[in-house]
């Protein structure tokens, strides 16, 4: 257990690393196209001490203005590139491969950049969310003893002492331990995400079927881009330096809990195939009459013509 979370704390911290290296570097890299943006603002502030002077147009009426003008005549408005809350958060979507779109490269260089870090930044990623499924598979099935140790204790070895595996014996115990970590999982997941709404109530004016579709949209990396989180906040603002930090390291827990639920999925569903476990009971029963040689029924020797009966 010591060496899975020592694993998981050092991909971690090096997955963090290469975010914030790689996300400075975009940052730099955009940057010149942002001042460029921030001309354009000043431009805007001329336009509107003009527009208030000759027509008498209040701030907020030239905001609407702007907004319905710059909507209609921009079809692929982006958001625009800062370091603490759209630079990290793109290294976040490009390596989980969540994919938002609403912050593109906008140059040859970035666009390069965006390709070669991607090369590397998603094996990285992948490494870090199967370390964390892992590290929290492995406490589930604690989990899963300590309560079969204390509720059911009929399910722990004959022998007493040490530690009773999560299937708990019987028939049933090749699909029994897949079916409780995924009960598990499943409920860790949904408080996740209601946690997770609890956290957009304070940032975003989303009623809860929003906040719930965006959780779910981001931590199965689906990513559509049609609801973003602190679009429109400032960039240097305390507050919202560290709510975009959290949310970061939120995405990347909650990610790795989704991961768990797709693993633990594919083992049941393994585990609960219906015709493979058919043929290997059949496959069993024509070994055993083939060891022992004789009927356990009547004592009769086992005829080897009898095998095609069987099949």
């Amino acid at each position: 257990m010591f060496s899975l979370v020592k694993r998981v704390l050092i991909r971690l911290l090096l997955c963090l690393a290469y975010m914030f290296l790689f996300g400075t570097v975009m940052y730099l890299v955009e940057r010149p196209h942002q001042d460029i943006k921030q001309e354009k603002q000043q431009n805007l502030s001329n336009l509107f001490d003009h527009m208030r002077a000759k027509y008498n147009m209040t701030s907020q009426e030239f905001e609407n203005f702007t907004s319905i003008a710059h909507a209609t005549l921009s079809p692929n408005n982006k958001a625009k590139w800062s370091y603490f809350r759209n630079a990290i958060r793109f290294m976040v979507a490009l390596c989980t491969t969540v994919g938002y779109g609403d912050l593109t490269p906008t140059s040859t260089l970035s666009r390069a950049l965006t390709m070669l870090i991607a090369l590397f930044g998603i094996p990285l990623m992948l490494m870090t969310l199967s370390s964390f499924g892992e590290l929290f598979t492995t406490a589930m099935d604690k989990f899963i003893i300590f309560l079969d140790k204390t509720m059911l204790p009929r399910a722990t070895s004959p022998e007493g002492g040490g530690e009773t595996s999560p299937e708990g014996g019987g028939e049933n115990s090749k699909w029994a331990a897949p079916l409780k970590r995924m009960t598990g999982i499943l409920l860790v997941l949904v408080m996740f995400i209601q946690i997770g709404i609890l956290i957009t109530k304070t940032l975003t004016p989303w009623s809860y079927e929003e906040s719930f579709y965006y959780w779910f949209i981001t931590f199965t990396t689906i990513g559509f881009g049609d609801y973003i989180i602190e679009r429109d906040q400032g960039d240097w603002d305390l507050t919202y330096r560290v709510m975009s930090i959290a949310v970061v390291i939120y995405m990347l827990v909650g990610l790795s809990i989704m991961t768990s639920a797709f693993s633990v999925a594919i083992e049941l569903s393994h585990s609960l195939s219906i015709g493979e476990r058919c043929f290997q009971d059949k496959s069993e029963v024509i070994e055993n009459i083939s060891a022992v040689k004789t009927c356990r029924a009547c004592g009769s020797p086992w005829n080897e013509n009898a095998r095609s009966d069987v099949n």
